[in-house]
């Protein structure tokens, strides 16, 4: 694992060549949930797929500096079942260990550390189901998930700026922290992930 310090410096430099990629790629992510909502059930059967097509653009701008639009397509001609499991197992695990009385929404909070990986293990691996997918991140992340925690803490200034500018800083920072976050589960993944 790279210092936090190295993380930070490889999503600012690469997402400088990116921002442009990145705001058209949100308009498009919401013009697709905006027709998604119409449809009954629509964001629930392929919301899954569209947060692992975006988990995609970003790994692929960490990887090679440069994102193609057509990753947050990716799922959609591959195994979109993979991901709607993924997502929908997640949420669900989440919302269980909330339930755990007096400390259960630390367990949970700790649990999306445990959990935050397996998108990108999904992008790696289109082949593995949603839960084989959260079992290999708990695996990845056994140990890690207070470096994660710390890294995305780094950022705390930054959000904090979020609030003054009234979320519009959120087009900068955002895209930042995502790229981060898949540098660092490139930094962490075994070689057969």
């Amino acid at each position: 694992m790279k210092p936090l310090k190295e993380y930070r410096a490889q999503a600012q430099a690469q997402m400088k060549l990116n921002y442009g990629a990145n705001i058209y790629i949100k308009i498009l992510k919401a013009a697709i949930t905006a027709v998604l909502i119409m449809i009954p059930f629509g964001t629930i059967a392929l919301g899954g797929a569209l947060s692992v097509g975006l988990a995609a653009f970003y790994l692929q701008i960490a990887r090679e500096g440069k994102a193609n639009v057509k990753n947050l397509f990716k799922l959609f001609t591959g195994n979109i079942g993979n991901a709607f499991v993924l997502d929908a197992l997640k949420g669900l695990f989440l919302v269980l260990w909330t339930m755990v009385p007096v400390v259960g929404i630390f367990i949970a909070i700790v649990k999306s550390y445990s959990y935050a990986m397996a998108q990108f293990i999904l992008i790696d691996n289109p082949d593995m189901n949603g839960c084989k997918a959260i079992t290999a991140s708990r695996l990845l992340m056994k140990g890690k998930k207070w470096k994660l925690f710390l890294l995305e803490l780094s950022y705390i200034g930054w959000y904090l700026l979020n609030i003054l500018t009234l979320g519009i800083l959120a087009i900068w920072i955002n895209p930042r922290v995502e790229v981060a976050r898949a540098a660092f589960y490139d930094s962490i993944k075994p070689q057969e992930v």
